[in-house]
């Protein structure tokens, strides 16, 4: 009858390798190695960019509402301009310059 013996660790590729082989491993290991504050950071950063997220989905949905606005401005102005000017030459006859 064989024993299951415990893996030899020798060197750091066999440390690596059985951490491959047993997973489960990793997770005991993270905890001794990593301070809770760098355990915590998946669970930050997720919070982060949903409260932010939404923050900056919200001023850029804001900005595009204006800038659309601000062309719709524009594009009226520039309607005017060409109004003004056609009339202004119409009133000085042909070959005015202004």
């Amino acid at each position: 009858m064989e024993v299951n013996q415990p893996p030899s660790i020798r060197s750091i590729a066999d440390l690596l390798r059985i951490l491959q082989e047993h997973p489960e491993w990793r997770a005991q290991l993270q905890g001794v190695l990593l301070s809770e504050r760098l355990l915590a950071l998946p669970d930050r950063f997720d919070a982060f960019v949903e409260r932010d997220h939404a923050a900056i989905r919200a001023l850029l949905e804001q900005a595009s509402h204006h800038l659309a606005s601000a062309s719709a401005r524009l594009d009226r102005m520039e309607a005017q301009i060409e109004a003004l000017t056609q009339r202004g030459g119409d009133e000085l006859g042909p070959g005015a310059a202004l």
